[in-house]
C-alpha cells in the first residue's frame, strides 16, 4: 500500500482547488471523490457568479477570502482555460425602504475593502443594463464580480494537479478513518484502504459526516436546498450584468445571471433541510424563480425556459454562517475545509491559499522547481 503525505477528500470546488494548490510542492498527493466524476456535488448546483464580496459579515473569514478569491480569480482562469468573464453585479432596489438595505450592504462592503462600490440611480442603471425594470430607483453597483463555470472550476485544478504529479481517484466513498502512530488509514466502501500523514475534508454536504468520523460530535451541517433556472440565449436580448433583488437574511436572493456561453440563469431559492442528496424540484420553486426574476427583468418569458437543476450548499450550523477552514483541535494533521457556502466559488482559489497556509504551520513544504501552472490534459 502507498502512503501518501496528504489525502483530500472531496473533488468539488474547493477540495480541488487545494489539490492544485498543494500539488506545487513536493508532496505525494491524492484526491478522493465519492462520485465518478469531480465537481458532482455541490459545485455543480451553482449559478456561477463571482461575488464581489459586499454582503458577507465585515471580519468574517467568508469576507476576506471572498474578496481576495475573486482579486485573483481572473489570472488563474486564465492559467487553468476556465471560463470567466468580468461581468458588473447590480442590487435592485425599487423603494426607500429597499434602498436603506443598499446603504447597509454598502458600508459593509467598504468594510470588506470591495473595490469600486457605488449605489447609482435609474438612468445609470438602465444605460448599464438596458434590460432591467425600468421602475427601479437605486441599484447597488459591484463592479469587481464576474461569472464563470463552476464545474470546470473542479475539472481543471484537477487536471492541472495531476500534471504536476497529484492523483484523482473517482467513486471511493470514504467511510472510515483511523490514526495509528504519524498517519492515518482512510477506508472507503468501495473497499479500498489508504494511508497518509495529514488530511483536508472538503467533503461539501458530507464535511461534518467525515470530520467526526474523527472527532465525534464536532461538526453538523445542513443542507440549504437551492433551485435554479435557464433561459434560453435566443431569448432575443444578453444581460450585461448580474441582477440581485435586495437580499434575504440567508440568501442574496433570486438573481438574474447572464451566464458563460449566453444564457441566462435564474436563482436560486432558498430552503433549509436535513437531507444530504434530496436535489429535487417542484413546480413551486418553477414559479418562484421565474415571478422573482420578472421583477427584475419584465421581458423574460416562460416558452424560452430550457431547463431547470438544484443544488445543495452546505451550512455549518455552529460557525454563524461562516466558513470552517481549521486543523481539528483534537487530531493533529487532519484540516476541515467545510461550510463552503455562497460565495464559495468566488472564493475557491484564496480557500487553497489560506488553507495551504495553514498547513505550513505543521508541513516543511518544498517548491517544486517545474511545476506547470498553465496546462491542462485536454
Amino acid at each position: 500500500m502507498k502512503n501518501y503525505d496528504v489525502i483530500v477528500i472531496g473533488g468539488g470546488a474547493t477540495g480541488a482547488n487545494i489539490l492544485r494548490e498543494l500539488s506545487k510542492y513536493e508532496l505525494d498527493l491524492l484526491l478522493l471523490e465519492a462520485n465518478t466524476d469531480v465537481g458532482a456535488g455541490v459545485t455543480k448546483g451553482n449559478g456561477g457568479v463571482v461575488h464581489s464580496g459586499y454582503d458577507a459579515t465585515a471580519g468574517s473569514l467568508k469576507a476576506k477570502l471572498n474578496v481576495r478569491g475573486t482579486e485573483i480569480f481572473e489570472q488563474y482562469a486564465k492559467d487553468l482555460g476556465i471560463p470567466y468573464e468580468s461581468k458588473p453585479s447590480m442590487t435592485l432596489a425599487f423603494n426607500e425602504s429597499e434602498k436603506e438595505t443598499l446603504d447597509k450592504l454598502y458600508e459593509n462592503g467598504k468594510q470588506n475593502k470591495v473595490p469600486g462600490l457605488r449605489i447609482i440611480e435609474t438612468d445609470e442603471i438602465l444605460e448599464l443594463e438596458p434590460h432591467a425594470n425600468p421602475e427601479v430607483k437605486y441599484a447597488l453597483l459591484a463592479p469587481s464580480a464576474g461569472i464563470t463555470d463552476p464545474y470546470t472550476i473542479a475539472e481543471a485544478c484537477c487536471e492541472n494537479a495531476v500534471i504536476n504529479g497529484a492523483e484523482v481517484k473517482t467513486s471511493n466513498t470514504v467511510c472510515d478513518i483511523k490514526k495509528d502512530g504519524d498517519f492515518y488509514t482512510v477506508k472507503t466502501k468501495e473497499g479500498n484502504e489508504y494511508k497518509t500523514k495529514y488530511i483536508v475534508n472538503a467533503a461539501g454536504v458530507y464535511g461534518d459526516v467525515i470530520a467526526n468520523l474523527v472527532n465525534p460530535g464536532s461538526h453538523e451541517i445542513t443542507e440549504r436546498h437551492g433551485s435554479l433556472m435557464i433561459i434560453d440565449g435566443n431569448i432575443g436580448f444578453e444581460l450585461q450584468t448580474t441582477l440581485f433583488p435586495v437580499p434575504g437574511a440567508h440568501t442574496k436572493g433570486m438573481a438574474a445571471i447572464p451566464a458563460c456561453g449566453g444564457n441566462i440563469i435564474l436563482g436560486s431559492t432558498a430552503e433549509i433541510q436535513k437531507d444530504k442528496e434530496n436535489t429535487s424540484f417542484t413546480k413551486d420553486q418553477a414559479d418562484l424563480l421565474f415571478n422573482s426574476a420578472s421583477r427584475l427583468i419584465p421581458e423574460l418569458e416562460k416558452k424560452y425556459i430550457i431547463r431547470v437543476f438544484s443544488g445543495l450548499r452546505p451550512v455549518e450550523v455552529n460557525s454563524n454562517n461562516d466558513f470552517v477552514i481549521e486543523e481539528d483541535e483534537k487530531n493533529k494533521g487532519f484540516y476541515n475545509a467545510i461550510g463552503i457556502q455562497s460565495p464559495g466559488i468566488a472564493s475557491s482559489f484564496a480557500i487553497a491559499e489560506y488553507m495551504v497556509d495553514l498547513m505550513k504551520k505543521d508541513i516543511d513544504l518544498k517548491e517544486k522547481s517545474n511545476y506547470d501552472k498553465k496546462e491542462k490534459l485536454l
